[in-house]
């Protein structure tokens, strides 16, 4: 039955000590993420930090197709100026940002495919698990675009400069055993049980005390910048933008959704 795009919320646990799943739910489309769909999911993000009630956060898809394919192809069709490609950019990076600055420990909990935009939603989170059929790239330059939710800043810096190059210039998909060897992910589990075990890890961390875990969540985030970080960030957003009006990216975005092979020009 075809449901309508949206982030679900379900709340479990100790009045004081709640933890929030939030599910991506398009599964038809592999989760991807609309433009409502996004803004959504910095209003729910925004709400859960502010309510001292909950002490955790779990992100994971829908279905057993996928955790999320990125930002889907109509809300990247919609892309007609450089002010909708500076939009589209912004609400992506708010998106990231606002799970990045959480003071709550997060965790992705991944099932199949987990690609672009949705593996940089998972790589803005502090642990990662995984089903055995998760698949993880960052496929931006498939379409003519660089990863512009900070994943070719922070992909090096899970594993290192080679292989996150490999990645990104092939846009090949890490299987879930690669991206653990790789340090990518923590671990992974059997697919049936990947979401019940992902409940015990983080009913781990919500029994600790919480400005402890803050703590750690915020001297690791500053510690594990180096500077070159903001000015990756000035070339991120450059280039997101500059793509978002070329060629290639346009040809891209047609050629797929009319099914047939693109030309790339270079322009």
């Amino acid at each position: 039955s075809m449901s309508t795009p949206a982030i679900l919320v379900a709340l479990r646990g100790e009045p004081n000590r709640k933890v929030a799943t939030l599910t991506i739910s398009d599964p038809e489309n592999l989760n991807a993420l609309t433009t409502e769909m996004q803004l959504q999911f910095i209003d729910i993000i925004t709400t859960l930090e502010a309510d001292d009630s909950v002490r955790g956060i779990i992100i994971r898809g829908a279905g057993e197709k996928a955790f999320s394919a990125g930002g889907s192809m109509d809300s990247l069709s919609e892309i007609q100026t450089p002010e909708d490609g500076e939009a589209m950019y912004r609400r992506g990076v708010k998106l990231r940002d606002t799970i990045l600055n959480m003071k709550k420990p997060t965790i992705a909990a991944v099932s199949g495919w987990c690609i672009g935009g949705g593996f940089e939603i998972a790589l803005s989170c502090d642990l990662i698990y995984a089903s055995e059929d998760a698949r993880f790239g960052m496929t931006e330059v498939d379409i003519g675009l660089v990863p512009g939710w900070g994943g070719a800043i922070r992909l090096p810096r899970r594993t290192n400069l080679i292989r996150a190059k490999e990645m990104l210039l092939l846009g090949t998909r890490l299987r879930a055993d690669e991206a653990m060897q790789q340090g990518v992910i923590n671990r992974v589990f059997p697919k049936a049980e990947l979401f019940d075990e992902v409940d015990k890890i983080m009913d781990v961390i919500v029994r600790k005390p919480p400005l402890a875990v803050q703590g750690i969540k915020e001297i690791i985030s500053l510690g594990a910048l180096d500077t070159g970080f903001e000015d990756a960030r000035e070339i991120e957003h450059r280039l997101s933008i500059r793509l978002m009006g070329s060629h290639d990216f346009r040809e891209a975005v047609d050629a797929f959704r009319n099914k047939r092979e693109p030309n790339f020009i270079g322009k």
